[in-house]
């Protein structure tokens, strides 16, 4: 492993230039091509890419000049705190949950920060969290890294600066935070401990929810891009690690009593004096006009039919009583219709099930005929067994003459195999293996009747059995074959794995499908690494068989074999052998 001292010195054998540019915070001590090197008071030392400074810059543009040249003046409750709590991630196969050499389990973490209100749309904020890395997996290194970090950051508050005028704006504001600081962490390794200091830049969603004028809730997220390699204790060429976390809290504004945090829309009170003023006016312009109709002397006839106003009001409450009766009616109507549909739609799905369910029982083959046959996998659950095979059939079309009727799916224990066949001989089925698609690379070429598979299935029901050795058939001389081994599966069974480090590249339940998947993998590793047939062995697992290849020396040796290979086997990971409790 290369701390982080070493990485350092591992620079200094390819400085250019000594400077002698000297104050009392820090020196520039070095240069090297792409990556400058400051020294602070002659202890710390921090790598700076070009691509980093030119981040810094904006992000000092953006928080010093930008923003407030073109920002709202804020009003309200400038200064906050927040406390918050959340989980800390870093695996090595995602990227959203970061990505280091070993991966972290996920942890407890906690922290606090002060923010200050620029203008609506943006704040700054001062941030400090606290957490720990530890290994995720037993057959990992274990390691502990105690760390610390403190952030200096911008808010950008999006309701303001997307200017989204949207119906919860009032209690819901999203927000975009980005900044940089310090990381600290203290590491507790196998073979040593040290502690790590180096820049830290950040940036991430989160969405603040209001409560009241001086309590809101929120949830962030923040990616980190620290400039270390030894969060995991663990340092290669791979580049600096990369961690996520996921944070809730609560955020308490202090200022005026009347007035809400400026990312929040303010209560407007002078829109509401001009609303009653409005009222009043109107109030006032209705009674001079009623005055003026006093002043117009009503004609006789228009008095008499003042009488006959009820009747007129009881002939329009009638007649809306009618609509409302014929509205009802139609209402109950299409009620009935629309049960009857659905009760025709649920006899029609029973009577699809009952015919899905039938044709499931014809897809089954109970009696495999005679002849060779290409096993490409074995699947436990019926449905999952069906579904693939019609996915098995669309990808050989045009490979194949019929491959509705060649792909076959066979109960064996209580497993259900894929079958592609028959074949009248092995040169015939070999010839159909080469030609599947790559991603069946795990398929195997097995004869049929299995004598071993019937009278095993018959004694133990419960898990697939170890079926007896069969001679495989001699191909034919003008056709090229892959190898068939001619040893017993228990010449190539490991049952005392020697001590050291292991890539196991998968775990089968049969005893001959993995003596045949060895040899499958001995085939493609051929010119991959050295002296493949001893390398690849397989060791029993309780009711599993291990496909591992090893030993190596060093995880280092093992993890660079796995790189080699992970185009061939994706879900390959590094073992050590002996194992406790294994």
């Amino acid at each position: 492993m290369i701390s982080h001292i070493d990485a350092v010195g591992t620079f200094s054998a390819e400085w250019h230039k000594i400077h002698k540019i000297r104050s009392n915070v820090f020196v520039i001590i070095a240069e090297t091509p792409g990556v400058l090197i400051l020294q602070f008071r002659n202890r710390l030392f921090i790598k700076m890419k070009p691509s980093v400074i030119i981040y810094i810059a904006i992000l000092f543009v953006i928080c010093f000049v930008a923003v407030p040249a073109n920002a709202q003046k804020a009003e309200g409750r400038l200064f906050s705190v927040t406390l918050n709590n959340g989980l800390s991630f870093a695996s090595n196969g995602g990227y959203l949950g970061g990505n280091v050499d070993i991966a972290s389990s996920t942890n407890y973490m906690a922290g606090g920060s002060i923010q200050y209100a620029v203008s609506p749309e943006w704040s700054i904020e001062g941030s400090l969290q606290s957490g720990t890395f530890t290994n995720k997996f037993a057959i990992d290194p274990d390691f502990r890294n105690k760390f610390l970090t403190i952030s200096f950051r911008g808010i950008g508050h999006l309701n303001h600066l997307l200017d989204l005028n949207w119906s919860k704006a009032d209690i819901i504001n999203p927000y975009v935070t980005f900044g940089m600081g310090f990381i600290r962490s203290s590491i507790e390794a196998e073979d040593f401990d040290a502690n790590d200091f180096g820049l830290n830049f950040m940036a991430g969603p989160g969405a603040s929810f209001f409560l009241n004028n001086w309590t809101d809730l929120f949830i962030q997220y923040d990616f980190h891009f620290p400039g270390t390699d030894l969060l995991d204790s663990f340092s290669d060429e791979s580049g600096s690690d990369k961690y996520a976390i996921l944070k809730a809290g609560v955020r308490i504004n202090f200022g005026k009593g009347n007035q809400r945090h400026p990312s929040w829309p303010q209560p407007q009170y002078r829109e509401r004096d001009e609303f009653f003023a409005d009222k009043t006016e109107t109030v006032s312009e209705k009674e001079t006009e009623e005055k003026e109709e006093e002043t117009i002397p009503k004609e006789p006839e228009a008095e008499k039919t003042d009488y006959l106003g009820w009747l007129t009001d009881f002939s329009r409450f009638y007649s809306d009583m009618q609509t409302s009766s014929e509205l009802l009616k139609s209402t109950r109507n299409r009620l009935e219709e629309l049960r009857a549909e659905r009760a025709a739609e649920l006899e029609a799905e029973k009577r699809e099930q009952r015919i899905a369910e039938q044709q499931k029982n014809e897809v089954l083959t109970e009696n495999v005929p005679d002849g060779q046959y290409i096993q490409i996998r074995s699947i436990a659950n019926r449905r999952e067994a069906i579904s693939y095979r019609l996915s098995v059939i669309g990808d050989l079309e045009g490979l194949l003459q019929n491959p509705s009727e060649q792909v076959l799916i066979t109960p064996f224990g209580q497993t259900f195999r894929i079958l592609i066949g028959p074949f009248q001989n092995y040169s015939q089925a070999r010839n159909a293996q080469t030609v599947i698609p790559g991603k069946y690379e795990g398929s195997f070429i097995i004869t049929y009747p299995r004598q071993s598979d019937v009278s095993a299935a018959a004694v133990t029901p419960v898990s697939e059995p170890e079926p007896e050795p069969e001679p495989q058939p001699e191909p034919e001389p003008e056709q090229p074959v892959r190898p068939v081994m001619e040893e017993s599966p228990a010449a190539v069974i490991t049952e005392n794995v020697p001590n050291g480090q292991y890539i196991q590249i998968r775990s089968i339940g049969n005893r001959r499908e993995a003596v045949d998947y060895r040899s499958a993998v001995v085939l493609k590793l051929s010119g991959v690494i050295d002296n493949p047939e001893e390398r690849v062995v397989i060791t029993p697992f309780r009711q599993t068989f291990r496909i591992l290849i090893g030993p190596f020396q060093s995880v280092t040796e093992a993890r660079n074999v796995q790189r080699r290979t992970s185009n061939l086997y994706q879900g390959a990971f590094v073992i050590t052998y002996p194992r406790q409790g294994g």
